[in-house]
């Protein structure tokens, strides 16, 4: 597609050519040398995103962000370094890492549901929850916390959105990493905030930051509701960043 080509894009039982919309001569910027970069977060994915891609991206599911991230982290590369790194030519230096998360800094006594925090991010620690309402199939594979909260899910949320179950998602998404649906600060806990967000402490956070940069992470990049971007930043660049070694960067 970079070069101008076209391929075809699986939509369910059918398929359909896709194309840039922009043809090569009518853009701003070289395409030569466009990094491709593969969001992935299970196995087959990681071996593709070696394999074929520059980058992986990640977000980390399936761990315990504030317990063993960087663990997760560092299996998962060597795994994806194992299966696909030799056969496409890619070192640990020339494969770029990044990892996509929420982020709360907690303040003196304060609860990861407080509502500050919540606003914060309960959006980003909802999207397993979304999945599910896509394909309720995988519940059966997800964290038992957030297996053990499908019940209440169904019935705060999904049960009061009056479409058909095969238009859940046109609704279960309208909040993505944005705010928070009704009922759906019924269905989070302490735990599942933990575990699918950076949020606690300034100190507990930059301790990860640090295990996840040892462990071969090379970016973060953070998910705040688009009106507290400007708040995320700031409070990344004034509570962690100077926790951290080298001027905060990880």
């Amino acid at each position: 597609m970079l070069d101008g080509e076209e391929t075809t894009h699986p939509a369910g039982d059918t398929s359909r050519w896709v194309r840039m919309a922009h043809a090569p001569e009518d853009r701003y910027v070289d395409r030569d040398g466009v990094p491709i970069y593969v969001a992935a977060d299970g196995p087959r994915a990681r071996g593709v995103a070696y394999e074929l891609g520059d980058g992986w991206i990640m977000g980390l599911q399936g761990c315990n962000a504030m317990v063993n991230a960087p663990e997760v982290l560092g299996a998962s590369l060597a795994a994806g370094r194992a299966a696909a790194a030799a056969a496409a030519g890619k070192g640990p230096d020339d494969f770029y890492t990044m990892c996509s998360l929420g982020l709360c800094v907690l303040e003196e006594g304060e609860s990861p549901m407080s509502p500050r925090a919540l606003e914060r991010v309960g959006p980003v620690a909802m999207l397993p929850f979304h999945a599910y309402a896509d394909n309720p199939a995988i519940g059966a594979h997800l964290p038992s916390p957030i297996r053990d909260r499908l019940d209440i899910y169904e019935r705060r949320v999904l049960s009061r959105l009056d479409v058909p179950r095969d238009r859940l998602y046109q609704e279960t998404h309208r909040g993505h990493l944005s705010h928070l649906l009704p009922g759906e600060e019924d269905v989070l806990t302490e735990e599942i905030i933990r575990m699918t967000t950076l949020t606690g402490t300034a100190r507990e956070i930059a301790d990860v930051l640090r295990g996840l940069q040892a462990a071969g992470l090379r970016n973060v990049t953070l998910n705040p509701p688009p009106h507290l971007a400007r708040e995320a930043v700031r409070e990344y660049a004034e509570k962690i960043a100077p926790l951290l070694d080298a001027g905060g960067r990880v």
